[in-house]
């Protein structure tokens, strides 16, 4: 499971240590999240706590889902995602190629860019995903 870890008995242990996670909190998806994000922060790794929060936050909304729509930052903290609200539909569209968000951006009476917090915010409204 841990294909990166060189020592076969260190993968066995974090393993393990996952496990007794799981039952000490009794399977609770989102205990164990909540888990995870106070070990990322407290290791400082930032980007990956952004990623663990937005998946929280939509399990807190009930789109139980939703998380696996996340997107994953780049090496250099970007996202390779953008996101942009219909003006007319509301719905909001995601968006990875470049030229697409170029485009987009173009057409200012029709779509506007809006932040990944903002489109965690809509998740679930109106039907949309």
């Amino acid at each position: 499971m841990f294909h990166n870890t060189p020592n076969p008995s260190e993968s066995h242990e974090l393993q393990r240590l996952g496990i007794e996670i799981s039952h000490r909190l009794k399977w609770a998806g989102d205990d164990i999240l909540k888990v995870l994000y106070s070990a990322l922060e407290d290791a400082n790794f930032h980007n990956e706590n952004e990623i663990v929060r937005a998946m929280i936050d939509a399990l807190d909304k009930g789109n139980e889902c939703e998380y696996a729509l996340i997107a994953v930052p780049r090496p250099d903290g970007h996202t390779k995602h953008r996101y942009f609200r219909d003006k007319q539909t509301n719905r909001v569209r995601t968006v990875e190629s470049s030229e697409m968000a170029a485009h987009l951006l173009k057409l200012p009476t029709l779509f506007e860019e809006i932040s990944f917090t903002e489109w965690i915010d809509n998740l679930g409204k109106d039907g949309q995903s």
